[in-house]
């Protein structure tokens, strides 16, 4: 039996006594008298978790679009140095490197433009020309 801490029961198990942590879900519903679904902290988490995820997925399809996209414009397979140098582009920059890689002639113009950005998330590095 579950009882709160003001209880005078010299057998009962006390909130602060528990290890949550070590509970499993129904344990924890058990003592709470509600499922987590319904618990503010379970929404926040699901909400935080779906943003991850979308934004997770967002980076995957671009690397894999710039991907195709410069194999096809420069005519020949990356390398895997090369596809490494992609992938760790944050998606802002994948976004860019889309637009920019229509003036691609050649995988040194490719070098060059990942050469020079190889910035921070969100850090918007100048395009080749500029």
């Amino acid at each position: 039996m579950f009882l709160p801490p003001d209880s005078t029961d010299a057998g009962a198990v006390y909130y602060h006594d528990l290890q949550i942590w070590q509970l499993s879900r129904v344990e924890v519903e058990a003592m709470l008298g509600l499922t987590l679904q319904e618990t503010r902290v379970y929404q926040e988490a699901k909400t935080e978790g779906e943003q991850i995820g979308e934004q997770r997925g967002r980076q995957q399809e671009a690397t894999s679009l710039v991907s195709r996209l410069l194999t096809r414009r420069l005519n020949q397979e990356l390398s895997a140095e090369v596809k490494a140098q992609v992938e760790a582009l944050p998606l802002a920059q994948l976004e860019r490197l889309t637009e920019t890689l229509l003036d691609f002639t050649s995988l040194d113009e490719l070098l060059t433009w990942l050469g020079g950005n190889q910035t921070s998330e969100g850090d918007l590095a100048p395009e080749i020309g500029d």
